[in-house]
C-alpha cells in the first residue's frame, strides 16, 4: 500500500477528514482520539502483519500520518513468524 492509499485510511478513521497530509498531525488536526488511534493500529497490524501486534514503542512514535505510514511500512517488513518482541 502506498502513502496515497494510507490517507484514505486515516481519513476513514478521522473526524476531521478534508485535508489530510502527510504531515497532518493524528489528533491535534485530525481528532483522532485515544480509541481512533486504537483502530488506526489495528488497521495497520492487520494491512501489515495479518494481525501481528504492534508493540507499544512504536505506537508512541506515531504523531503524524507519515510517522503511521512508516510504521506500516517497517511492519510489512517483517519476516512471518518472526517474534513481536524482537521489534
Amino acid at each position: 500500500m502506498g502513502l496515497e492509499d494510507f490517507m484514505g485510511v486515516v481519513s476513514g478513521i478521522a473526524t476531521i477528514a478534508e485535508s489530510i497530509m502527510p504531515e497532518s498531525r493524528l489528533q491535534e488536526d485530525l481528532g483522532l482520539d485515544s480509541l481512533d488511534i486504537l483502530v488506526l493500529v489495528t488497521e495497520i497490524e492487520d494491512r501489515a502483519t495479518g494481525g501481528r501486534e504492534m508493540p507499544e514503542r512504536m505506537v508512541a512514535r506515531m504523531a503524524t500520518v507519515r510517522d503511521a505510514f512508516l510504521i506500516y511500512c517497517e511492519m510489512s517488513q517483517w519476516p512471518s513468524g518472526d517474534s513481536d518482541e524482537t521489534h
